[in-house]
């Protein structure tokens, strides 16, 4: 397969980043040394059906976190039940683009589930392993976030072939 899904998806986390919240994000040279879950990170969720068969998940620092919500929403205040709303939006642009990139390349269709959201202290459930994955860790001059991204391509049958 000639497509490199890390980088279609780390080109997708830093160009939409920084254009829909004008925040730059620099890729961290090592995934940190840290427990999964800790008090002070929220986890968004995504899945890819079809050709690319996917998960993947974000842990967002606190702070990075409020920073996109109010950044998103022009608001400090929301109730947290709205503020969700912007970083399942934020996930789904980024992914949605990645993802479109991908079926370009590829001429094969993928598609998103709709993002999960995962408070402090939730882990997500992932319930397949897949051939591929990769942690990923960033930083912006507002948080950190990490992105583990684990994926496979299905199998052509001889009928596509």
């Amino acid at each position: 397969m000639d497509v490199n899904v890390e980088e279609v998806f780390e080109r997708a986390f830093c160009d939409i980043t920084e254009r829909l919240v004008c925040l730059k994000v620099e890729r961290s040279p090592v995934y940190p040394e840290k427990d999964y879950l800790n008090e002070d990170t929220v986890h968004e969720y995504i899945k890819t059906s079809g050709f690319l068969k996917g998960n993947i998940i974000c842990e967002f620092s606190e702070s990075l976190f409020k920073y996109i919500i109010e950044t998103m929403s022009r608001s400090e205040n929301l109730p947290k039940d709205e503020a969700v709303l912007y970083l399942n939006e934020y996930m789904n642009i980024i992914c949605g683009r990645a993802v479109s990139e991908i079926n370009d390349i590829t001429g094969r269709l993928s598609r998103l589930s709709v993002p999960w959201f995962y408070k402090r202290g939730e882990k997500p459930e992932i319930c397949c392993t897949l051939k591929n994955s990769k942690e990923i860790s960033y930083y912006t001059k507002e948080g950190f976030f990490n992105v583990i991204l684990s994926y496979s391509f299905e199998e052509c049958r001889e009928e596509e072939v």
